[in-house]
């Protein structure tokens, strides 16, 4: 186990020394280029590296994922390779993105195509499925279409504002409720509480709470897709994850089920090079374990 482990953190070392540090020019701008995630508790070591390329219009035209996962009781070791390509119209419009998945047992293709009308995605179609977004004359999106390429069906998703029209107003945002189930989101459509309730008494039974760190995610340094509904973006979003508990409630007690805390580093210019932290499971139990958790994230200058 000790060798393969250090075996992964090689390869990571030699990656990462191809990538630049977060030192930047002044009044450089910054844009995500590389990240590394590492997941690692007693069971399984979890590494995965994303790396993002652009072209001379700083359009990203590649996302290339590594997923590694060892499995510490068998001594397996488990790669799965996905890339994705991205094409664009001479405006800039994405037009079709090409995912290429490849393991070792199994390797699958997908095509991806966007249609516009002015200005707007108007149409997303891959082998299995067709969306069609519709917009009000404020250009709005008012509903979004799926049919199946298989069975014919078509499933209707209704939009108010920019946001499911089956979500809530919220004094800190939107709620969704489903059953004994509500869902609360903030301004950003960041899910920060869930809760259950006792169909009889009304009661919380379960509750799940998010806190954020005021960051904006290290995705949002990426152009977003030109023409796309905001709901299908992550640019406009700010928040980190920074927290998240999950808990049993039983007559004014509280039991922890689960429990993520991570702690967050910044660069100079204030975006987030690395979240960092533990991950607590089926706790309370006789098997209880915990997991580490290390997400770093690398800029280059355009």
């Amino acid at each position: 186990m000790t060798i393969m482990k250090n075996l992964l953190y090689l390869m990571i070392l030699i990656a990462l020394n191809s990538c630049k540090e977060n030192a930047v020019e002044q009044n450089g701008r910054m844009r995500l280029s590389y990240s590394v995630f590492i997941f690692e508790d007693p069971g399984e070591i979890n590494h995965f590296w994303s790396t993002y390329k652009f072209n001379d219009k700083g359009l990203l035209v590649s996302r290339v994922l590594n997923d590694t996962t060892f499995l510490i009781k068998s001594n397996l070791y488990r790669p799965v390779r996905t890339v994705n390509e991205y094409q664009y119209d001479p405006q800039g419009f994405l037009t079709e993105r090409s995912t290429f998945v490849q393991s070792t047992a199994s390797e699958t293709r997908s095509i991806t195509t966007f249609s516009y009308f002015n200005g707007l995605l108007i149409r997303e179609k891959n082998e299995t499925r067709e969306i069609v977004y519709n917009y009000d004359n404020g250009q709005k999106l008012i509903n979004t279409v799926t049919t199946s390429l298989q069975s014919g069906n078509k499933t209707i998703a209704e939009y108010r504002d920019g946001v499911p029209a089956n979500w809530q107003y919220h004094p800190q945002g939107y709620m969704l409720t489903s059953g004994n189930t509500t869902h609360y989101y903030n301004a950003a459509l960041l899910l920060w509480r869930t809760e259950e309730k006792d169909p009889e008494t009304e009661a919380v039974i379960y509750e799940e709470t998010w806190d954020y760190a005021d960051l904006l995610h290290p995705l949002a340094s990426i152009p977003d897709w030109k023409g796309f509904p905001a709901i299908k973006s992550i640019a406009y979003r700010t928040g980190v994850e920074k927290q998240i508990r999950k808990y049993r409630k039983n007559q004014g007690s509280e039991t922890e089920t689960e429990k993520k805390s991570l702690n967050q580093v910044v660069n100079v210019e204030g975006l987030l090079v690395r979240n960092q932290g533990t991950e607590y499971l089926k706790m309370n139990t006789q098997d209880a374990f915990s997991r580490k958790i290390d997400l770093k994230y690398f800029y280059e200058v355009y």
